[in-house]
C-alpha cells in the first residue's frame, strides 16, 4: 500500500442509512445509497440491524366440540331413553352457575349431546365432571362420527358419591363424520346424577387475536377460533371458552372482525349471527335476528355513536355493497322504518367491487372495496351519513391488513403497499413490490389475500403484515419501519397477529389513601405498568409470544447495496462494527449471482466492536453478505477500505 503514493481510503456504509428496506428485484446498479437488496429475519432497532427475537408458547386454545358442555344454557342436551328428569340445575355445580341433572327410573336412562363432527384418525382429549347423588358409577358412550358404532362405551365405576369426580379420556376416531355425540346414562335402575364441564377437544385454528378494553380499565385478550370465543385468564394463564362452545360454523375463509361499541365487544364472521360480549354475558346482538330481518355482516365499525355493518346478507340476499348503521347509541336497533330512529343504510354502487374492510381516521370513516376507497362522513339529520369515492382503481382484498398509523391509513393493495392520508395515496412498497406482486417472483397468493393479517406497534411507527405466498395462510411476516422507511422480512407461518398488554388499570374510585399520595390523572390513577408484546396465532391452536427468552436460530442474512466505484480499485479490507457470536462474510462482484465466502468473524456478545475482514480484491463494484444461525446479532455499520488505481505506473 506504499510506494505508489496512494493512501488507503474508506467508504462508510452505516446501517443508519438503510432507509429503502429489502429489495431483491431492482438492478443493483440502480440502487440508491439508502437502499438495501435483502435483509431477512431481521429488523431495524434504533437504526441498528438486529436479530434478537424468537417466539415462545403463550398458550394453547382448543375447540370444545360438545355444544353447551358448560351447561350454562338450558339447551343442547336431549333425553337418552326415558329419564324422569333432564334439566339444567343449580343444585350441584362444578363450574359456572349450572350443571345438567338427570334422574333415571330405568336402566340406560340418561342424556345425550347435540351431534358434532369428527375426523378419522384424529385423537380427541375428553374431560367430564360427574356428581353421583346416590351411586358410585356412570356409563359413558361416545358415538363415531358416521354413527356406525361407539368410539367409547364403558361403565366408569369407583366414583365418590356426593362429590365431583373427574374423568379424563383420550379417544381415537376410526370413522369420522358429522354424527358424533356423547351419552351419559346408567346401567342401574334408578338414581340421580349431575354432569358439568364436558369438554371434547379438537385442535383449534386461531382466527383472530385482539384485546377487549373495558371502561373499567380491564383488558381481556380474546382468541376466536373457527368454532368458539375464548378469553385469556391471567390467573390460570389459560384460555377459557366464553360462548358455551361451538356457536360459529364458518370455515377458514370466513374471517372474523371485531369492534368495540357501547363498552361491548362485537364479533362477526360474515356467516353466523353477530355476537356481543360484555365481560360476563356472550349472546347474539339484538335486532338482527327473527322476527326482525335476519342480517349478517362481514365487517364492523363504530362511528359517530353508531354501530355500522358492511357487506351484509339480509334475509338471505347478498348485499356486498351495503353500508348499514344502527340507531344512535343503540347497537341493537336496526329498523330504519321505526319512527324517530336514525338507523339506515345505503349501497356504494359507483364501482362494482365488494366492500372488503374499513378504518376510522380522524372524523372520517374510510371504506375499502376491491377496486376503490370511499369516504363516509357524518351529516346528521335524516341522512345521518353520506359517502363519496376518493380513490378509484385501487382497493384491497386484504381487509385485515389495514391499519391506522398516526395520521395515515396503511394497507396492502393489489400491486403495492400504500399509505393514505385521507386524500393522497402514496406507495410505500416500491422496493418490494417486484418481490410480492410481479409474476415469476415470490407471488402473493392473491386468491387468499383475505387471510392476510396485520397489527401495529403501540408507538405508532411500525406496521407488521403477514401475507400468504406459498401457502393459503400467511407465511411471510413483513415489518415496515416508518421512521426509517425500511422493510424487513421473516419467514413465519401464522393465522392471526396482535399486540397486547394484559393489565388492569386502577381507577380513581379504587384508590385508597390521602390526596398527596396520588399520582397520575383524575380517574386514571396508577397507569398500567405492563408492556405490550406481540402475539401470533397458528392453525394448530397455538398462541405464540415474541420473546428474547426463546430466541430463533433460523438463518439470518443481510446483503449490502452494490458498492459502485468510479474506476477499478483494490479493496483491502472491510470493517464491521457488530456484536453477537459469529457471522459469515461473503462477497460478490456479479450482482449476487455467485458468492465467495471470505471468513467467519467471531464477535463479542455484549458490546459493539470493530472487526476487520482482510481482502485483496480488484473490482469496480462489489456487494457483501453477512449470515448467521446465531440467535442474536446486531450490525451497526460496515466500512470498506480501498486503494484507488494509479495510472502513472500501469496500475496495481
Amino acid at each position: 500500500m506504499e510506494g505508489d503514493g496512494n493512501k488507503v481510503r474508506k467508504q462508510p456504509y452505516p446501517i443508519t442509512q438503510l432507509a429503502g428496506g429489502i429489495n431483491s428485484s431492482v438492478d443493483p446498479l440502480f440502487l440508491k445509497d439508502s437502499e438495501s437488496p435483502d435483509a431477512q429475519t431481521a429488523r431495524l432497532n434504533k437504526k441498528v440491524l438486529t436479530k434478537n427475537f424468537g417466539f415462545g408458547t403463550f398458550g394453547t386454545v382448543k375447540d370444545n366440540l360438545c355444544v353447551n358442555g358448560s351447561m350454562e344454557l338450558d339447551s343442547n342436551w336431549s333425553d337418552y331413553g326415558t329419564p324422569a328428569v333432564n334439566e339444567r340445575s343449580a343444585a350441584q355445580v362444578h363450574g359456572g352457575a349450572y350443571s345438567r341433572k338427570f334422574v333415571a327410573d330405568d336402566s340406560w336412562d340418561g342424556i345425550k349431546s347435540d351431534t358434532f363432527t369428527t375426523v378419522t384418525g384424529a385423537t380427541y382429549s375428553c374431560s367430564f365432571w360427574i356428581y353421583p347423588d346416590d351411586a358410585t358409577s356412570i356409563a359413558i358412550a361416545i358415538r363415531k362420527g358416521d354413527d356406525s358404532g361407539d368410539m367409547h362405551n364403558t361403565i366408569h365405576d369407583g366414583l365418590t358419591q356426593d362429590a365431583w369426580n373427574h374423568i379424563q379420556l383420550d379417544i381415537t376416531e376410526t370413522a369420522g363424520g358429522n354424527g358424533a355425540y356423547i351419552i351419559f346414562n346408567t346401567d342401574l335402575g334408578s338414581g340421580t346424577w349431575y354432569v358439568d364441564d364436558v369438554e371434547i377437544h379438537d385442535t383449534a385454528r386461531i382466527m383472530d387475536l385482539s384485546t377487549y378494553s373495558r371502561l373499567s380499565g380491564v383488558n381481556t385478550l380474546i382468541a376466536l377460533t373457527l368454532r368458539q370465543a375464548n378469553a385469556y385468564n391471567t390467573s390460570t394463564e389459560e384460555f377459557d371458552c366464553i360462548d358455551g362452545s361451538q356457536v360459529f360454523t364458518g370455515d377458514e375463509d370466513d374471517i372474523f372482525f371485531t369492534e368495540h361499541f357501547a363498552d361491548k365487544y362485537i364479533i362477526t364472521n360474515g356467516r353466523d349471527a353477530i355476537y356481543r360480549y360484555d365481560g360476563t354475558t356472550f349472546e347474539v346482538l339484538g335486532g338482527l335476528a327473527a322476527p326482525d330481518p335476519i342480517i349478517t355482516a362481514k365487517y364492523l365499525a363504530s362511528f359517530y355513536n353508531h354501530l355500522i355493518l358492511f357487506n351484509t346478507v339480509e334475509d338471505g340476499a347478498d348485499c356486498p355493497l351495503r353500508v348499514r348503521w344502527s340507531d344512535t347509541g343503540d347497537g341493537e336497533e336496526w329498523d330504519d322504518t321505526d319512527s324517530g330512529t336514525t338507523a339506515g343504510y345505503f349501497d356504494l354502487t359507483e364501482t362494482s367491487g365488494e366492500i372488503t374492510g374499513c378504518r376510522v381516521l380522524r372524523d372520517r370513516l374510510f371504506v375499502f372495496k376491491t377496486d376503490s376507497v370511499w369516504e363516509i362522513f357524518h351529516v346528521g339529520g335524516s341522512d345521518v351519513f353520506r359517502a363519496r369515492m376518493v380513490i378509484n382503481g385501487i382497493g384491497t382484498g386484504a381487509g385485515k391488513a389495514i391499519e391506522v398509523i398516526g395520521e395515515k391509513i396503511v394497507f396492502m393493495g393489489s400491486n403495492n403497499f400504500y399509505e393514505f392520508d385521507g386524500s393522497t395515496l402514496t406507495p410505500i412498497g416500491d422496493n418490494i413490490s417486484g418481490t410480492y406482486f410481479e409474476p415469476g417472483s415470490m407471488d402473493t397468493n392473491t386468491g387468499k389475500l383475505n387471510r392476510a393479517v396485520s397489527t401495529k406497534l403501540p408507538t405508532l411507527d411500525t406496521w407488521f403484515v403477514g401475507i400468504p405466498t406459498n401457502s393459503d395462510d400467511p407465511d411471510i411476516l413483513l415489518e415496515y419501519d416508518f421512521t426509517n422507511k425500511a422493510w424487513m422480512k421473516r419467514n413465519m407461518d401464522l393465522t392471526s397477529i396482535c399486540f397486547v398488554s394484559l393489565t388492569t388499570r386502577t381507577v380513581w374510585d379504587d384508590f385508597s389513601g390521602v390526596w398527596d399520595d396520588a399520582t397520575g390523572t383524575w380517574d386514571n390513577y396508577g397507569a398500567s405498568t405492563g408492556s405490550s408484546f406481540l402475539l401470533t396465532g397458528q392453525n394448530t391452536g397455538l398462541v405464540e409470544k415474541s420473546t428474547t427468552a426463546e430466541l430463533s436460530s433460523e438463518l439470518f442474512f443481510y446483503e449490502t447495496k452494490e458498492l459502485v466505484f468510479a474506476h477499478l480499485v483494490r479493496l483491502t479490507e472491510i470493517r464491521l462494527v457488530a456484536k453477537g457470536t459469529t457471522i459469515d462474510v461473503s462477497w460478490s462482484t456479479n450482482g449476487g449471482l455467485t458468492w465467495s465466502e471470505t471468513e467467519t468473524v467471531n464477535l463479542q456478545s455484549d458490546e459493539f466492536t470493530e472487526n476487520i475482514v482482510w481482502l485483496d480484491i480488484t473490482c469496480r463494484n462489489i456487494r457483501f453478505k453477512f449470515a448467521t444461525y446465531a440467535t442474536e446479532i446486531a450490525i451497526k455499520y460496515i466500512e470498506p477500505w480501498y486503494i484507488p488505481r494509479k495510472r502513472s505506473d500501469g496500475g496495481l
